[in-house]
């Protein structure tokens, strides 16, 4: 019965959320064998007041997301891995090109091939440039750059009726083209375990970007954490031993949380206008 919940819940979970905003990768180098995976949540916050409105009416991907990843060393400045969100299920590889002779500076690029097994067969290509250091073994940073290419947008289902849903961070002469930038820190400590040193990790992201909606541009900004490795592990286990009441206390949350960001806020002029009966009628 446990398993049953489980399946149920990480498909349900990687169909209705997900983003590809946020990197969640740092610049540096997986060692040959090493693994780094994640589980990550992003909530968007509007800069402007009239932004909300502007995503729904616009149908802008401007919403709170989930998704994970998993990857693996494969040799000398390459690893290679697998991400999910709402775009799909994606294979990538990370290329560190440049590390500093002296410091702990390294530059990666991450392509990254999204395949839509959810609702289409969309294929959406992704890539993301990061840069940044690792100042000591348990602190890092990191700067990323996102470009992803994408003609139909993405599909999303709230109340189980399909919608084409817009991707923000269109740039205006190559419509197709949508960016996104993010700075991230990493924290990472080791403990041992039975059966050696076991990572725990979490990765904060802060970025940002925009969307054009009836002749003007309204920003954005973007919250992300990522929990990874040992902590990651730690919260499946959690789902594992309560299943039940891990899902519904996350639809619950989550559909919560999506009422607010898809709810329209009545404009203050009309609101006092209907308070003092002083609104049009409409014929």
């Amino acid at each position: 019965m446990e398993k049953r919940h489980i399946l149920l819940l990480v498909p349900g979970t990687l169909l209705f959320t997900g983003c590809f905003f946020g990197t969640f990768q740092t610049a540096q180098p997986l060692k040959p064998g090493e693994i780094d995976a994640g589980l990550y949540g992003n909530v968007p916050a509007h800069v402007l007041p009239e932004s909300k409105n502007a995503a729904i009416e616009g149908k802008y991907g401007v919403l709170p997301t989930f998704g994970g990843f998993f990857g693996i060393g494969a040799m000398k400045n390459l690893s290679v891995g697998l991400t999910a969100n709402f775009l799909g299920l994606a294979p990538y590889a990370k290329w560190t090109f440049y590390k500093h002779p002296r410091y702990e500076f390294y530059a990666s690029v991450l392509p990254k091939l999204y395949v839509d097994v959810f609702s289409t067969s969309y294929i959406t290509p992704e890539v993301d440039l990061i840069t940044g250091a690792r100042v000591n073994r348990y602190f890092s940073w990191y700067v990323s750059y996102q470009l992803l290419y994408s003609i139909t947008g993405y599909k999303y289902d709230p109340n189980f009726t399909i919608d084409t849903i817009r991707i923000p961070g269109a740039i205006r002469r190559f419509p197709y083209l949508h960016q996104y930038v993010a700075f991230g820190i990493d924290l990472t400590g080791h403990f041992k375990g039975k059966t050696g040193k076991i990572p725990y990790g979490l990765r904060l992201e802060f970025g940002g970007s925009y969307f054009y909606h009836d002749g003007k541009y309204y920003p954005f900004l973007n919250f992300g954490i990522a929990l990874t490795g040992g902590t990651a592990l730690g919260c499946l286990s959690l789902v594992a031993r309560n299943p039940q009441c891990c899902m519904y206390g996350t639809l619950v949350g989550y559909q919560l949380m999506m009422k607010a960001y898809t709810t329209p806020e009545e404009d203050e002029e009309n609101k006092q206008e209907k308070e003092t009966g002083t609104g049009k009628k409409q014929k």
